[in-house]
């Protein structure tokens, strides 16, 4: 592992795929920042923090055989190895909410932001950026879904400790990957899904509200719903979302 420390930058990930393209990088390089002056979270969402206060990085991933087809499923782990590291750091239940926000009751404390680089059918490498709430306190009012580690804990944490625990617990949950276990990461995010098996009212992209629950999450990262007529539906990212 090379790990890379930055005091500000655009975006990690923006800085790691710049790094990719100029130099031969080595297999888990990271880069870490105290600032990002325009960090993106899904949906092209800005990801706020406050300088110095939380963990911004993103990692270098380099996969031998891992089909595209099979992208989720390292969704599926970086969620999982997150969620490892943090539940030894806080008493609370912790759930993901799909795709891959981490979420404790319904309080956001992590997002993560995968880009894969597809060569024929297989990915050649992935940056995974993520961004942790780690000791700011408070978040500003425009922000009422977002805590921290320390609002959870009221106590301090070292970012530089609580980085390496976690790029350890990504590190595991890659070699599970690797090694084709399929079905027991399937097994573990479904466990760990936010609202699985709940009713719950959604909205599609054509904003009509349907009430079911999330019964599955097929190979290709789609969430399978069942309306309260028994029809299974599918929806792809930014084709459906909650309404809390």
């Amino acid at each position: 592992m090379k790990l890379l420390k930055v005091s500000a930058t655009n975006s990690t990930n923006t800085l790691l795929r710049d790094y990719v393209v100029d130099e031969q990088v080595e297999d888990f390089t990271v880069i870490s920042t105290d600032f990002q002056e325009k960090g993106r979270g899904q949906r092209d969402t800005f990801w706020h923090s406050k300088r110095g206060k939380n963990l911004l990085f993103s990692v270098f991933k380099k996969f031998d055989k891992l089909q595209a087809e099979d992208h989720f499923f390292l969704n599926m782990c970086i969620s999982l190895g997150l969620i490892s590291a943090l539940q030894r750091n806080i008493n609370r239940e912790l759930k993901i909410k799909w795709p891959n926000d981490i979420l404790t009751g319904n309080k956001k404390i992590a997002g993560i932001l995968v880009e894969n680089a597809i060569r024929s059918t297989q990915i050649n490498h992935s940056i995974i950026g993520i961004g942790l709430n780690v000791n700011e306190n408070p978040f500003p009012d425009d922000l009422p879904q977002a805590i921290s580690l320390a609002m959870l804990t009221g106590k301090e944490f070292d970012r530089d400790a609580l980085l390496l625990e976690i790029l350890n617990e990504l590190e595991k949950t890659f070699y599970i990957l690797e090694n084709d276990q399929k079905d027991s990461i399937k097994s573990a995010y479904l466990d760990r899904l936010y609202k699985y098996q709940q009713p719950q009212m959604f909205r599609t992209k054509e904003r009509d509200l349907i009430m079911a629950k999330i019964v599955d999450v097929d190979r290709w990262g789609n969430l399978v719903i069942e309306d309260v007529d028994g029809n299974l539906l599918s929806f792809g990212f930014k084709e459906i979302q909650f309404i809390y």
